[in-house]
């Protein structure tokens, strides 16, 4: 069954939610299985971690019956999850009912699988984390970037990759949605500080 879980204190450890007890930092593992690399996330304090124990697998890719499921928890009321009409999730998820964070936000695959938490600030798209997610769980070319992703879920302004050399890095503007608006060049000689004000 779904549990979802407020962190004002400790969380227990399982061996789908591997957790150091007492940390206060964000903390991240991947975990392989048919789907290819999961990232599972949790932070602390007061926010909310997916515990799927050991039927998780059901949970996944369903959301309709994520939404029945935390129906039943009354203090978790404010966690309103939104689903695509496939029965998939919503890959922006806001909540502004949350008791402690109203800005509190994640970011989902359209599995269920959470790429990205932000308490304090709303994310605006899911975009750059989305990307990131293919990037790691599909093959990718020699010299492909793993992205840089702004505060709001967009793409950084700058992204960069590995040149020819291993000391060679070679960067190039981009807009929220990632597509290039520059030409590319050393790191040192682009600056996209300007990108991000029009």
């Amino acid at each position: 069954m779904l549990r979802p879980e407020l962190l004002y204190g400790l969380i227990p450890t399982n061996k789908h939610n591997r957790l150091n007890l007492g940390s206060k930092v964000p903390l991240q593992f991947a975990e392989m299985n048919t789907l290819g690399i999961i990232l599972i996330s949790c932070f602390l304090p007061a926010a909310l971690c997916w515990n799927f124990k050991e039927d998780y697998k059901w949970i996944l890719g369903d959301c309709p019956t994520a939404v029945k499921e935390l129906s039943k928890y009354t203090e978790e009321k404010w966690m309103a999850i939104k689903c695509n009409a496939d029965g998939t999730y919503q890959n922006l998820q806001c909540f502004p009912d949350h008791p402690v964070y109203p800005k509190s936000c994640m970011c989902l695959t359209s599995w269920g699988y959470k790429l990205r938490e932000s308490l304090l600030k709303p994310l605006d798209t899911c975009v750059c984390e989305l990307y990131k997610y293919d990037f790691y769980v599909n093959p990718h070319v020699d010299g492909a970037m793993t992205p840089n992703c702004a505060d709001d879920g967009s793409f950084a302004p700058r992204q960069c990759r590995r040149g020819t050399s291993w000391e060679d890095v070679i960067c190039w503007c981009v807009d929220r949605n990632g597509n290039k608006i520059s030409s590319e060049g050393r790191k040192e000689d682009i600056s996209c500080d300007h990108v991000r004000s029009k």
